[in-house]
Order: C-alpha cells, then sequence, then structure tokens
C-alpha cells in the first residue's frame, strides 16, 4: 500500500509584492532589504535606481545653474550675477566669503554685499522690534562700541540728527517721544508732568483716520509677540487704557463696528507699535471696494444691532482721496496751500 504524503509550503517563502512607485506586482526578490534587516522596502530596485539617476540629473543642473551664475572675462577678471538684484558685479569685490574648504578653495555667496548687508539690516530692525532681549543685547553692543569709539559715536550722533532734523514729519514725532519720555519719567518719579503740546493743530487734531488698517498692524504686531512668548503685548500696545477696554476697542476695529479711530488714540497705537502712519496706511491698504457686505448680530444687553464681521469684494485701485485726508490729518496742510 502506497502512502501520498501532501508537502507543505514553505511559509518563509516572500510573496509577491506591490511597487509604490511604478504600482506593478513584482517577486520580492525585486525588493531590497530596508534599514531595518528583515523589512523590505516598498519600491523596487528599478524603480530606486531610476529615482537616484533622476536626483543626481537634478543636482548637476543646479550646479550648471550655479556655474553659468559666474564666469571669467577674458581680462581674467571673475564675475558673478547677484541672485537678488539680478546685477552683474566683480566677484572678489562685490561678494563675501561664505567659507574656506579644506584644499584652500574659497566659496563666495550668491547675494552681493549691499544685498546681504540690506536683508541682515531689516531682520535686526524687526528683531529689535518684536524682542526685548534683542533689544536689550543690541543697546548693551551699542554702548560698548561708543565707549570704544567716541568720535566716531559723535559723528553718526550728528549725522543722524542732520537726517531727522532736514525732515519735518521726524522732527515733529522726535519732539514728540521726547516729550512723551520725559513725561513718563516724571510719572514714575512722583512729579507732575508738564502738559503735552500738540504736534497739529486742534480741527486737525479732531479728525479722524480708518481704523481697519490699524487693526490688522495690531493683530499681526500682538502674533509677534505671542509667537516670541510675550503674553502681554496687548497691554503694551493700549497702555493708554485698560485692556478690556484694548480688547473691545480692537474687536470693533476688526469687524467693522467702528469705522473710523481718533487721531489722538491712533497716535498712541502707533507709538507703541513703533511705526509711521504711511506704514499701515498706503495704496496697498486703502482700497476703493465695489462692495461692502455686513453681518450684523443684535445685542441683548446694549439692545441695539451691532457689526460682528465685514467684508468686501471688486477691487477698484487705492483710495487716494482717504489717503489725502490721512495725510492731511497726520501732518497737516502745508502753508503755501494754507495760505
Amino acid at each position: 500500500m502506497t502512502t501520498m504524503v501532501r508537502e507543505r509550503p514553505d511559509s518563509r517563502t516572500p510573496k509577491p509584492r506591490m511597487c509604490f512607485e511604478c504600482w506593478e506586482e513584482k517577486d520580492a526578490d525585486e525588493f531590497d532589504v530596508g534599514p531595518s534587516g528583515f523589512r523590505r522596502r516598498t519600491k523596487c530596485r528599478a524603480c530606486l535606481a531610476r529615482l537616484e539617476e533622476e536626483r543626481q540629473e537634478r543636482r548637476r543642473a543646479r550646479i550648471e545653474a550655479q556655474k553659468s551664475r559666474t564666469w571669467q572675462d577674458d581680462d581674467g577678471v571673475w564675475w558673478r550675477r547677484c541672485t537678488q538684484c539680478r546685477e552683474e558685479k566683480p566677484l572678489h569685490t562685490h561678494f563675501a566669503v561664505n567659507r574656506r574648504r579644506k584644499n584652500g578653495a574659497v566659496v563666495y555667496l550668491y547675494e552681493c554685499r549691499k544685498c546681504s548687508s540690506k536683508r541682515t539690516t531689516e531682520a535686526s530692525r524687526w528683531r529689535y522690534q518684536v524682542s526685548p532681549e534683542a533689544r536689550r543685547k543690541h543697546l548693551e553692543a551699542d554702548a560698548r562700541w561708543r565707549a570704544r569709539n567716541p568720535e566716531k559715536a559723535t559723528e553718526c550722533a550728528r549725522k543722524a540728527w542732520l537726517r531727522v532734523k532736514n525732515d519735518p514729519v521726524l522732527h515733529e514725532r522726535r519732539k514728540r517721544l521726547k516729550r512723551e519720555a520725559a513725561a513718563a519719567r516724571a510719572l514714575a518719579e512722583g512729579r507732575t508732568p508738564k502738559p503735552l503740546l500738540a504736534v497739529v493743530p486742534e480741527e486737525i487734531r479732531a479728525a479722524r483716520v480708518p481704523a481697519r488698517q490699524l487693526a490688522t498692524a495690531c493683530d499681526e504686531y500682538v502674533a509677534r509677540e505671542v509667537r516670541l512668548g510675550n503674553e502681554d503685548a496687548l497691554g503694551r500696545l493700549f497702555a493708554h487704557m485698560t485692556v478690556e477696554a484694548g480688547q473691545r476697542a480692537l474687536y470693533a476695529w476688526r469687524s467693522g463696528e467702528r469705522v473710523s479711530v481718533s487721531l489722538d488714540e491712533a497716535d498712541a497705537v502707533l507709538v507703541a507699535l513703533g511705526l509711521l502712519w504711511w506704514d499701515v496706511w498706503n495704496e496697498d491698504t486703502v482700497r476703493l471696494w465695489e462692495y461692502t457686505f455686513v453681518r450684523k448680530r443684535w445685542s441683548r444687553s446694549r439692545k441695539r444691532w451691532e457689526r460682528t464681521r465685514s467684508w468686501t469684494v471688486g477691487d477698484r485701485g487705492p483710495d487716494l482721496e482717504e489717503l489725502e485726508r490721512v495725510r492731511v490729518a497726520f501732518e497737516g496742510v502745508p502753508e503755501e496751500v494754507a495760505a
């Protein structure tokens, strides 16, 4: 009698797999083992080779593009095209050294010294405005430099004063800031501060300016301060009123409940923001719109309808008349025009 024995399939034999790149079912031998040592990769060997070749091709193209921005003329002078201003300048005089390799080769930046200085200056100014720690370090470094170079410090201060003095707007703003700082010191020392003088006439001081643009600037300032860990940004922004009143005013400006704000209040907020009026109200922010939609809700406490949101559609360009009214409110009417 013959006994039939059925052979059991080897359970350790790998099964066919689906490649996640070409989406074809292939044998398991077509897949390499991953870093774990027992799991196979999700892409087959052929697809991985093709992807690596494409990556190397992109790298070679990038290197060739970088070489095309740098060339040598007939006189032996190396030139490079700046990636920011797109101007062609001599390499060794207008580009800073990025690093030096072990073989002695020097690698230069692809950004010229002028553009690099402009970018770093803007970044430093932004950090000075939003970060108290950066502001403290900057002031300490400035004091150390002034102690080491008293003559240069005096000359720089003289040039800065002449630049402010020749600009009427900056001159008036500097005087007002000095008066406000003196009043704050007097209050801190327990003395009676001198009354602050108005920069513009009373009829112009009673004017009002659009509130939505000021609310946008306040929201950006508060968001930056919160990212830096300063939770009391709103309190510093509305130091001339309580925090609750500041929150209510900001909500009213943002939602459109208050379409305008008094010049005194706007000026106090601008001082806290460290901005000038044209940084908030300009051709990019003050626009003419075809339609304005308003959403309202009934307030049970105030027994009236209040705006909760407003949005606009149909941009028709900058509102030059409104910009002129804002400029006159902050700067006043020129003497030759008033005459």
